[in-house]
């Protein structure tokens, strides 16, 4: 020790005293001592020196050292306790240590009291790191189960020689089994499988120890008061220096409430689908009513009126040329009126779906593309024209609609190309343009809404919808959607 040892010598004898003294000097002990003779100073010594160790007579004229002994271990177990005493007998020695006592020195062999006060002092650290350690493992492992409780998460191992299976307090709560009642052991846990579960269980158990590999499955499982659960389960293997495995471990987990919240997440998620689906629905009908009420009665009013103007310019004989420049301007202004009419009227609900057919109106929108932004767009299908469901078509158009909007505003590209194919069972529309490329961060950051929204078309007819850029050479957008006759096909 770097510090004194505090050495509480219980003595009546001065010249024992100082035989003591000399030994423990002798030694190369380093000590602070202090010397009581009575119970009361002894008690004292006991709570207020705190000594390392105590050396004690076995009998003095008003207080004797068994006494003393079992006042030490009421207040201070751990202190280690040597007699030193010349009327101690050998069988008194042998009593005394099987009652606790560390050990005992005879006064006229005082030269072994240096060496049986080391070996005390080395035990009895060794003694307290060992409860230590005891006590943080305790701690440790009750840490732990309280852990394991909270996430519903139980441990278990398997010795591979022996075959001897292990379980955590956790594990047993789970499966709804008690320690005391059953033997762990993959019967057991094998028994409480769905049995729906079990075989690929077995196929996967099978396969790691085979392979020795580590694995994991989901699962589900009765507890022994037969409630359905689900659980969660992996586990690795400890192996050996040469490679032989010599050990399984891994876990359960509890995943019941997880798995209801991911059903209720799926139930939320199609009613919000649903609710989508019956908005854009909604918002495509009023699209499809406003285009042709601007088509047919606007439309229908501003021709007429153009008829009217040009009736006005033929019956102005001899008319001022001031007044036939103005009439002339108005028939101009009304023909750029009608256009813009039908313009918007298209944008809103491009008729030509409905009359000449989805693919048809796809190229148009590419040949309208062309013509108004000056990028070449090259527009190849080999799929054939039919009758389409109105929202299957309509979310198609609109699907190209925006990603050409999303061309010319952003790609600066000098071409674009639309293939549209089928397999039998899909439709696929691959969209490429030379533009500068998309970014990943800017597909994938959840704040572009016009991608957003062509995602969920396609997610609504139950297709998918890939984007991908690389800078500098464009950017490739590709649509599946199957052919399902339940939402294709109009009847």
């Amino acid at each position: 020790m770097d510090r004194k040892i505090k050495i509480l010598i219980l003595e009546h004898d001065v010249n024992d005293i100082g035989l003591i003294e000399y030994e423990l000097n002798k030694g190369g002990i380093s000590y602070a001592g202090e010397i009581v003779q009575t119970e009361l100073d002894f008690e004292k010594a006991l709570t207020e020196f705190q000594p390392d160790i105590i050396l004690s007579d076995f009998s003095l004229p008003a207080f004797d050292g068994i006494h003393a002994f079992q006042m030490k271990q009421k207040k201070a177990p751990h202190i280690p306790f040597i007699f030193v005493s010349g009327a101690i007998g050998e069988e008194n020695s042998i009593e005394l240590i099987k009652s606790g006592v560390t050990d005992y020195v005879l006064k006229d062999k005082l030269f072994t009291l240096t060496l049986k006060l080391t070996r005390a002092l080395r035990e009895s650290e060794e003694k307290a790191a060992k409860l230590e350690v005891e006590r943080n493992l305790i701690k440790s492992e009750k840490s732990l189960a309280e852990a394991q409780a909270i996430a519903g998460i139980g441990n278990w191992e398997v010795d591979i020689a022996t075959k001897v299976q292990t379980w955590s307090e956790e594990l047993y709560t789970i499966f709804g089994v008690k320690r005391s009642e059953c033997h762990a052991s993959r019967d057991l846990f094998s028994s409480l499988v769905h049995e729906d579960d079990i075989n690929r269980l077995n196929e996967i158990i099978e396969l790691s120890f085979e392979q020795k590999t580590d694995a994991s499955f989901n699962f589900r499982f009765y507890t022994k008061s037969g409630d359905l659960k689900h659980g969660h389960s992996q586990w690795k293997f400890e192996f050996s220096p040469d490679g032989i495995p010599l050990r399984q471990y891994g876990i359960v987990q509890d995943i019941t409430e997880r798995k209801k919240a991911e059903a209720e997440i799926l139930i939320k998620n199609e009613q919000l689908r649903q609710l989508s689906t019956h908005l854009r629905n909604i918002r495509e009908d009023e699209r499809k009513h406003i285009a042709r009420e601007i088509h047919d009665e606007l439309g229908q009013h501003l021709t007429a009126l153009k008829m009217d103007i040009d009736w006005v310019m033929h019956k102005q004989d001899g008319a001022n040329q001031a007044v036939m420049s103005k009439l002339n301007d108005m028939l101009n202004l009304s023909d750029d009126i009608i256009n813009t009419v039908r313009r918007i009227s298209s944008e809103l609900r491009p008729a030509i779906i409905d009359d000449l057919g989805l693919m048809a109106a796809l190229e148009w929108k590419c040949n309208d593309f062309e013509e108004k932004t000056g990028t070449l767009c090259h527009f190849i299908s080999s799929v054939k024209e039919r009758k389409f469901d109105s929202d299957f078509g309509i979310n198609v158009y609109r699907i190209l609609q925006e990603t050409l909007t999303n061309i010319s505003r952003h790609a600066e590209a000098q071409s674009v190309s639309v293939k549209l194919s089928e397999n039998g069972h899909e439709l696929v529309m691959e969209i490429n343009d030379d533009g500068k490329g998309v970014s990943d961060d800017h597909i994938h950051n959840g704040k572009t809404l016009g991608i957003l929204g062509m995602k969920e078309r396609a997610s609504l007819l139950g297709g998918e919808l890939v984007i991908s850029g690389i800078k500098g050479k464009g950017t490739y957008t590709k649509l599946t959607l199957p052919f399902n006759y339940e939402n294709t096909y109009s009847r």
